[in-house]
C-alpha cells in the first residue's frame, strides 16, 4: 500500500510520552549486546538496581527538618522485665528471608509416616534389585553353560564327521586296491 491509496484514511497515532519511573534508586547503566537465534543482534541499555541489604534502614533525614520540636524530650521507654511466658528472641535470620513455622502434631505424624514409607520403599527396591541381580547372574551362567555344551556338541559332531570321512576314504582306498586285484583275477 502506498501513501496515495490511503490518503483519505484516518490513521491513529499516539504522541510519544515520557517513560514511567518509580522512586529514584541508585542505578547503574550499561550497554549489552542482545543476540537472537536467527542471527540478528541488538544493543540494549540495561539498568542494574542496587538493592539494600536486609535490615538496613534508609538513610536518616535530618531530625530538625521534619520532626516537630517538643518542649521537653520524652524519657526513653523502659525495657519490660523478662517473664517466663515470653519467647526467647529468634535467631538472626539469614538473607533468604524465609521464616519457618513449627510443625503441628498432624504434620509431624504425616512426615514421620512419609519417612517410614520412603525407607520401606527403598528397602523393597533394594531387595528387588538384589533378586533381579541374582536372577540375571543365574541366567547368564545358564546361558554360558548352554553355549559351552553347544560348542562341545558341535566339536563332537565335527570329530565324528571327520572320523566317518576318514573311514569312508580308507574303505574306498581299500576297495580300489581290491578292485584291480579282483579284475586281474577275473581276467586271468
Amino acid at each position: 500500500m502506498s501513501e496515495g491509496e490511503n490518503s483519505g484514511d484516518k490513521t491513529l497515532t499516539v504522541a510519544p510520552s515520557k517513560t514511567l519511573h518509580l522512586k529514584q534508586r541508585p542505578v547503574e547503566h550499561g550497554m549489552v549486546r542482545q543476540s537472537f537465534s536467527h542471527g540478528r543482534s541488538k544493543v540494549v541499555v540495561v539498568e542494574k538496581v542496587k538493592r539494600r541489604a536486609p535490615g538496613q534502614a534508609e538513610p536518616a533525614k535530618p531530625a530538625g527538618a521534619t520532626a516537630p520540636i517538643a518542649e521537653s524530650p520524652a524519657p526513653p521507654p523502659k525495657a519490660a522485665p523478662k517473664s517466663a511466658t515470653q519467647r526467647p528472641a529468634p535467631a538472626p535470620r539469614s538473607g533468604s528471608g524465609v521464616v519457618l513455622r513449627a510443625l503441628t502434631d498432624e504434620e509431624r505424624e504425616a512426615r514421620a509416616r512419609a519417612l517410614v514409607d520412603a525407607k520401606s520403599r527403598e528397602e523393597e527396591d533394594r531387595r528387588r534389585a538384589e533378586i533381579d541381580a541374582k536372577a540375571r547372574n543365574e541366567r547368564e551362567e545358564r546361558e554360558q553353560a548352554e553355549r559351552a555344551a553347544a560348542d562341545a556338541r558341535k566339536r563332537e559332531e565335527e570329530e565324528r564327521l571327520a572320523r566317518e570321512a576318514e573311514s569312508k576314504r580308507k574303505s574306498e582306498e581299500e576297495a580300489r586296491r581290491r578292485l584291480p586285484a579282483d579284475a586281474a583275477g577275473v581276467g586271468a
